[in-house]
């Protein structure tokens, strides 16, 4: 029987000199990757899977106060706000820019920022142990830590935090466009921060959000059809909230996905 040859560590040409990652596996920026990503996974195999089940989990999760999300309206409620907002009937005198809106900005009462915050709020593992913000603690009811993950409302996935973004729903140019530029400094501010009723503040995946960008209704939507209703009703909602304006053709599209059979 032949031997194996040997490994030379003799640089030829057209060979390379052997190093030492060629003889521990372990070592390659592969398996160094899932090694870094296994608590998550081994989180998220524990977790039911499946878009029905991530939708019902996000319906049913509550804030970082412990206070139920706030349900959304109905169809009906949601055509009957469409209904009374206004036209846009003006072009703003400036360009938007993104500065106009400070977001992100630290809450008094825990010393978090928004973003932190809405991250906390949305974690579907866990409740978000609240004090120390910048520690980031999520805990059972019996203390136990737990790896927190997040469901992807645009697109169905399921996510761990580097993966997530907080979308503005209506986002902060189209707010610009239809009414915000109007408004002082403060109030855009209290409009780019806003964690109430209105559900202006989403955890999305990141590539949902790049792809949204700064689009409208009529011209993007969740690619999850099952939560286009839902969108289309977060986004009436925020815009009568905050009495903003709404283009002709934006219109079009909003009452086009609540006349969808689907849609209740």
């Amino acid at each position: 029987m032949r031997r194996p040859r040997p490994v030379t560590t003799m640089e030829t040409p057209g060979r390379r000199r052997a190093r030492k990652d060629d003889f521990m596996p372990h070592s390659s920026p592969r398996i160094r990757g899932f090694a870094a990503s296994a608590a998550f996974l081994m989180c998220a195999a524990l977790q039911p899977t499946g878009v029905s089940y991530g939708l019902d989990a996000w319906a049913r999760q509550e804030t970082a106060v412990g206070i139920p999300r706030t349900p959304l309206p109905t169809k009906d409620e949601v055509k009957t706000m469409l209904a009374t907002l206004d036209d846009v009937n003006y072009t703003p005198s400036e360009k938007y820019k993104r500065k106009y809106f400070k977001h992100w900005v630290k809450d008094p009462a825990t010393g978090c920022t928004t973003r932190q915050l809405v991250l906390k709020r949305d974690a579907m593992a866990g409740k978000w142990n609240p004090t120390n913000c910048s520690k980031e603690e999520y805990v059972k009811p019996d203390g136990t830590r737990v790896v927190p993950w997040w469901f992807g409302v645009y697109d169905g996935k399921y996510l761990k935090k580097s993966d997530v973004d907080i979308d503005h729903v209506v986002t902060l140019e189209n707010a610009w466009k239809t009414g915000a530029s109007e408004w002082t400094s403060q109030r855009r501010e209290q409009f780019a921060n806003d964690r109430t009723a209105s559900h202006q503040l989403v955890s999305v995946s990141a590539p949902s959000n790049r792809s949204k960008s700064r689009k409208a209704p009529d011209e993007w939507m969740p690619t999850l059809p099952s939560f286009r209703c839902n969108y289309v009703k977060m986004w009436v909602t925020v815009k009568s909230a905050w009495n903003l304006m709404v283009a002709r053709t934006e219109r079009a599209a909003l009452v086009k996905a609540l006349d969808e059979k689907t849609c209740r």
